[in-house]
This record gives structure tokens, sequence and C-alpha cells, in this order.
């Protein structure tokens, strides 16, 4: 069975999870942990998203984010 549509409720947190590919290893060290929180501090301003709080993990990622819209946290 297909997984259901997020609901995006502008304004309000949500927990968003993103994994790699194949369960390989995304963050090799943490000089790419910091490269990747660098790159998302840019592009999260522009998307419209604030993010809370963050877990980054070896293979993928936890966020708890708070979109300014209904398109911030489409897939």
């Amino acid at each position: 069975m297909p997984r259901m549509s997020r609901l995006i409720v502008p304004g309000y947190p949500h927990h968003v999870r993103q994994g790699g590919v194949r369960s390989i290893d995304i963050f090799p060290d943490d000089d790419a942990r910091w490269a990747y929180l660098h790159f998302l501090s840019e592009e999260a301003g522009r998307a419209g998203v604030q993010f809370l709080s963050w877990c980054l993990m070896t293979k993928h990622v936890h966020f708890i984010a708070v979109p300014d819209d209904l398109c911030s946290l489409s897939p």
C-alpha cells in the first residue's frame, strides 16, 4: 500500500526524516555533517522553512521543521 500524502500545516512543527539510498552512510565524517548543515541553512530561507532542531545520524537525518506555507515542505 502506498504511503499517504503528507499533511502540511503552515506554522506548525513537523517531524521530517530523510534517508540515504540502500542504507549507505551519507555522513562519513564531521566535515560532511557541517557541509550539509551549511547547505541546509542556505536553502531553508529560500524554501520558507524554519528548522527548530535536527539530528544527523550516519545513515539518515531527522528534523523538526516549521513551514511558512503549503509548498515549503513539498517532496
